[in-house]
């Protein structure tokens, strides 16, 4: 239930901001591979990835960026004190951070975020976390005003030392999408 309210919530804000787009923000949707990296690796195999993000250009080169998203990964069986596990984990990231665009033509960019990762309903046991990362991407003109989107991002979300999933501090992933962004960059 968690999953559905926060996927709604998003998609109520997609309708809300879309008429926005011509205005002077952008929106951005990708798509694409939740890759497990560390202890994450061990529980889960590789997933998938869906985000929104609308950024306001504080300068040409500068956006201030938020969203969220919906990462799920496919689950292997991993042995716990002898019992057998074999669970769905999934997260809803609430992110908010910079937009830097870098170089002539302001195509490549940099995106460090931070935020809240609130677990999905498969692993309700888990509290919401604090989380960080960033994002390094291109993003090649298609229409006058879209452009293709293609990146990597890195996530980490905090954990307890000892926690079930992890004998470190951090649940590490990689995000590996692409996507489209609408409205106006700069």
């Amino acid at each position: 239930m968690k999953a559905f309210l926060s996927l709604f919530l998003v998609a109520f804000a997609v309708m809300i901001t879309a008429p926005l787009a011509s205005a002077q923000i952008n929106f951005t949707v990708d798509a694409g591979a939740a890759v497990p990296t560390g202890d994450l690796e061990d529980f889960a195999d590789t997933g998938f990835a869906l985000d929104f993000t609308v950024g306001v250009p504080v300068t040409e080169s500068l956006l201030i960026v938020g969203g969220s998203g919906y990462h799920k990964w496919s689950s292997k069986e991993f042995l716990i004190l002898g019992e057998v596990f074999d669970i769905e984990a999934s997260v809803i990231p609430v992110r908010i951070g910079i937009q830097k665009y870098w170089g002539a033509s302001k195509r490549f960019y940099t995106s460090p975020m931070l935020g809240a990762y609130i677990p999905g309903d498969d692993i309700d046991d888990l509290d919401t976390r604090f989380g960080f990362g960033g994002r390094v991407g291109y993003q090649f003109p298609v229409a006058d005003s879209a452009d293709l989107d293609i990146g990597v991002s890195l996530h980490s979300i905090t954990t307890d030392d000892g926690n079930v999933f992890t004998d470190g501090d951090a649940i590490r992933y990689v995000v590996i999408s692409g996507g489209l962004v609408f409205g106006k960059r700069r």
